[in-house]
């Protein structure tokens, strides 16, 4: 059984990850079974946020729980939320909230995500490999609902979205728990 942080090749992880995973087998996301994290992608390239530490501010600003972990992704910051309860529409639905707050990568917050792995190279630009930094991680755990309540509610056309993609995945792949509302 692999840890969260395991990696899938030589800079990429995968946050929710299976409790069970053959190594014969390519890891496609039907094995995904088990969320542990919330996370959002900060792209320096989108312009949002001038700098990392600009980003970096705006995680510590106190109108958001910290985040358990932030990493450097080499190209842009990483911030994740470490949940107890979190299943998988909940993560869908709480990703896409933090990113829409955050105004962070919608590409990210997919059930098979992922991401880069600390301790790596970021290989994106060919000849211009930046490192992949774990920047701060405490032991918080945070509960599906702590983080409900910290965030504006979901709009309809987002959890359409959440529905979606679930759906996509419950349909295509049997490892999924059943539908939960456990965060709106």
């Amino acid at each position: 059984s692999r840890d969260w942080s395991s990696d899938v090749c030589s800079s990429d992880l995968v946050p929710n990850h299976p409790k069970h995973y053959d190594d014969s087998a390519p890891l496609d996301g039907s094995q995904i079974d088990t969320f542990e994290y919330v996370f959002v992608d900060c792209v320096l390239k989108d312009g949002v946020y001038e700098s990392k530490e600009a980003f970096l501010e705006r995680l510590s600003d106190n109108t958001l729980p910290l985040p358990t972990r932030i990493v450097d992704s080499g190209r842009g910051i990483h911030a994740y939320w470490k949940t107890s309860d979190l299943d998988a529409m909940s993560y869908l639905r709480l990703c896409k909230r933090f990113m829409r707050v955050l105004k962070t990568d919608e590409a990210v917050g997919q059930i098979f995500q992922l991401m880069r792995t600390p301790g790596t190279m970021n290989t994106k630009v060919h000849a211009e490999f930046v490192p992949c930094e774990l920047l701060y991680e405490d032991d918080k755990i945070y509960t599906c609902e702590e983080l409900d309540k910290a965030l504006p509610p979901i709009s309809l056309e987002d959890e359409a979205k959440c529905k979606q993609h679930y759906n996509y995945f419950q349909c295509n792949f049997s490892c999924l728990d059943k539908y939960s509302n456990r965060c709106g």
